[in-house]
This record gives C-alpha cells, sequence and structure tokens, in this order.
C-alpha cells in the first residue's frame, strides 16, 4: 500500500453550500457560496489569496482542481463582482438595453423581479470578454502561482 494520498483528504474541510430553497435569492445564494468557495480554496492552497478567481487560477496551475472548476469558480467570483456592484438604476437601464436587443428581462416597477437577477447574472457570468478582463485586474502575488 502506498503513501501516497494518505493524508491528503486531511487538508480539505467539506464544502457546506447552502441547499437552495424558495426563500434564497439568486444574490443570496451567490454571496454564500462565493465566500465558501473561497474559504475552501485558500484552505486548500494554504495560503490567503486575494480573490476567488485568483485562488481557482492557482489551485489549477497547483493541478488541485481540474480545468472545469476552475471556470466554474471564476464565472462564480464575475457573479459575485456584478451583484455587489448592481443598483436598482443600473439594472432597469441594462434591463432597457437587453430588451432592445429582443433579450428577456424586465424590471416591475421599483421592485427588481428574482428572475432577472437571476438572468442577468447568467448572462454576464457567460460573458467570457467581461470575465477576461475582470479576471485580468486582479494578480496573485504567490510565488508559487
Amino acid at each position: 500500500s502506498s503513501h501516497f494520498g494518505s493524508s491528503y483528504g486531511s487538508l480539505v474541510r467539506p464544502i457546506d453550500l447552502p441547499t437552495p430553497t424558495a426563500s434564497m435569492d439568486a444574490v443570496s445564494l451567490i454571496c454564500r457560496s462565493h465566500h465558501e468557495s473561497l474559504v475552501a480554496m485558500c484552505s486548500l492552497l494554504q495560503s490567503h489569496l486575494c480573490g476567488l478567481s485568483v485562488a481557482a487560477r492557482c489551485a489549477s496551475k497547483r493541478g488541485l482542481i481540474d480545468c472545469r472548476l476552475r471556470k466554474r469558480l471564476e464565472q462564480l467570483d464575475t457573479a459575485f463582482s456584478v451583484s455587489r456592484h448592481i443598483t436598482q438604476q443600473s439594472a432597469a437601464a441594462l434591463s432597457a438595453d437587453l430588451s432592445r436587443l429582443g433579450f428577456n428581462a424586465q424590471v416591475r416597477g421599483s421592485d427588481m423581479s428574482q428572475d432577472f437577477v437571476q438572468e442577468l447574472v447568467d448572462y454576464v457570468a457567460k460573458d467570457e470578454g467581461y470575465a477576461q478582463a475582470y479576471s485580468e485586474n486582479i494578480y496573485c502575488d504567490e510565488p508559487s502561482c
């Protein structure tokens, strides 16, 4: 029996992500998932990093996660960034711009619909150009990355 991997699991604690419920909106899910993912990645890497995208790229370079998980974590980081900066006014303006392009998004009065938030987050998270530009503005100062 090999000694490789015998203690590997002791460094990684399970991620306790919330079970989605009807009462949790998209922004709450994004914030909670982002926090838990960043804590888990920093634990896995045994160092503090300046963001989830940075941690995901570092873990990927070290061979600790595959490229599929790296991309999902980067998309979550992008969605989190967008959700922190969105306001009612910017959502309404974006909704109007997207509606002119035929995108199905609505803002009802002064109350932003949950479906709109989810569509917006999905739309922005899939935008490779935005994700690329966002991630290029963040660097890793860890010598091992």
